[in-house]
């Protein structure tokens, strides 16, 4: 009995989290904005590992690249965005204004320590793309057997 009240507790709040993001979705349509019904207030994330360096890749539609900010510390990438939107339209006696703020954050641990100095980011077409090399001794080498 236990079991089956918890299976319907998860189903009312997946449920409730579809209505969340079905109407934030409906919400920024209306306003003209990128839907991001799957993405919610999150960034995906990709990250790709390679032998010298970590390749990231963080879809952030509607972003421009004044409106992120980046920190890089040993293990950890953290993305910050905030982006305002403001509009005003004057038809005859009419005025409408309409003002919208969208923040986003996360941080991304990584699996080795990286050199956050010599980390290289592009954001395109709202696509931000994060290269970080990996430090030295974190890099795997090819040891000789003797």
């Amino acid at each position: 009995m236990a079991e089956e009240t918890t299976a319907l507790r998860e189903i009312e709040r997946l449920f409730d989290r579809m209505n969340r993001q079905i109407e934030q979705a409906s919400r920024s349509f209306r306003e003209g904005e990128p839907v991001s019904v799957f993405y919610g207030d999150t960034m995906p994330v990709d990250i790709i590992e390679r032998d010298d360096e970590y390749h990231i890749i963080v879809d952030m539609p509607g972003f421009e690249k004044d409106d992120v900010s980046l920190q890089v510390t040993d293990h950890t990438l953290r993305i910050e965005a905030e982006r305002t939107v403001s509009e005003e339209e004057e038809d005859e006696n009419y005025v409408r204004r309409e003002r919208s703020t969208r923040t986003m954050q996360r941080r991304v641990s990584l699996p080795d320590e990286v050199e956050g100095d010599a980390a290289k980011a592009k954001l395109e077409d709202g696509v931000l793309s994060i290269t970080i090399p990996k430090v030295e001794s974190a890099k795997a080498r090819k040891v000789e057997i003797n």
